[in-house]
């Protein structure tokens, strides 16, 4: 079966087939990723898709701040987000955008601004459990990463918050979600007048990953 093919009869892709995506599309693709901090998006997008154009505002901290991570070069950072993404937008560059996509709002608005300015889009959700997580945020510290220490509510707070974006604009899974995720949801598609199906209209292809490093 062609890749064509498969992605005509589902929006749900493995990794390997979003990076031949990128590889033959007639049109520039823009990927934000999604999981808690600790879950290894960095990881999952290096080794699978190390040619493709990445903004990550821990990247620019750090160049900030001379290859140390200052919480006070955060806001300077966002700024060159910014810029970077106005850059690539302009220029019709395929690229990932870095996050936890805690926020489904601001994931929503994301996805239409790409859709609307001619792009494929791909959320790529990685998910690994919240103690490996923790353990991880922690070793990078003590090797000199970027970042500081979490605390265990942090970790699950993006956590559950990012799982709750990849299922409301992915449907997998949405009929699992709670009253409490449901009422959060319809929060947020009330502050942007949308409705699901309308915001999932904006979202071309989704990757789910069970990350085990």
């Amino acid at each position: 079966m062609r890749l064509y093919d498969l992605l005509l009869e589902s929006k749900g892709i493995s990794i390997q087939e979003l990076g031949e995506l990128i590889e033959t599309s007639k049109d520039p693709v823009y990927i934000v990723v999604a999981g808690s901090v600790g879950s290894g998006k960095s990881y999952i997008v290096n080794k699978h898709l190390p040619n493709v154009d990445t903004v990550d505002p821990d990247n620019f901290t750090m160049q900030l701040g001379d290859g140390v991570y200052d919480g006070k070069n955060v806001a300077k950072a966002m700024a060159l987000v910014k810029k970077d993404i106005a850059e690539k937008l302009s220029s019709k560059t395929t690229f990932i955008q870095q996050g936890t996509s805690a926020n489904l709002q601001a994931t929503i608005n994301k996805l239409e601004k790409m859709k609307k300015s001619g792009f494929t889009t791909a959320l790529l959700f990685v998910d690994a459990p919240i103690e490996q997580a923790i353990k991880q945020i922690e070793q990078r510290v003590a090797s000199g990463g970027h970042g500081e220490t979490l605390d265990r509510k942090k970790v699950e707070t993006t956590s559950n918050s990012a799982k709750l974006t990849f299922r409301a604009l992915s449907g997998v899974d949405f009929d699992m979600a709670t009253e409490e995720d449901v009422e959060k949801v319809n929060q947020v598609l009330e502050k942007i007048e949308k409705t699901l199906d309308n915001a999932r209209k904006n979202l071309d292809y989704f990757v789910r990953i069970d990350n085990k490093y």
